[in-house]
């Protein structure tokens, strides 16, 4: 009976040393889950941050995109009309040449 007794307290003492072993490995998993969960979660606000920087950096350069546009539209209408004048100029000289001779 002795004998019996003592194998089961071992059986017990060797269920209980695996038990406490299993616990420790989860919790050892648990933990490094959560912290990979916070850590994507960091990373995934710190993604969403730099969108909306990209986004709103985006959004000038097509302000100043537009602005240049603008810009080079009325460099084109004023180099038209400095063409216009020196040409309309030139015929004026020819038409006073040709009034004095």
């Amino acid at each position: 009976g002795d004998e019996r007794l003592s194998s089961l307290e071992k059986a017990l003492r060797d269920e209980q040393q695996l038990s406490v072993s299993l616990r420790s490995s989860h919790e050892l998993d648990l933990n490094a889950a959560q912290s990979e969960a916070k850590t994507l979660a960091a990373t995934q606000e710190a993604l969403q941050v730099a969108l909306g920087e990209s986004e709103r950096r985006r959004s000038e350069l097509e302000e100043e995109l537009a602005e240049s546009r603008k810009e080079a539209k009325g460099l084109e209408d004023g180099e038209r009309r400095i063409k216009a004048l020196t040409e309309e100029l030139s015929v004026a000289r020819q038409d006073l040449e040709l009034s004095r001779a």
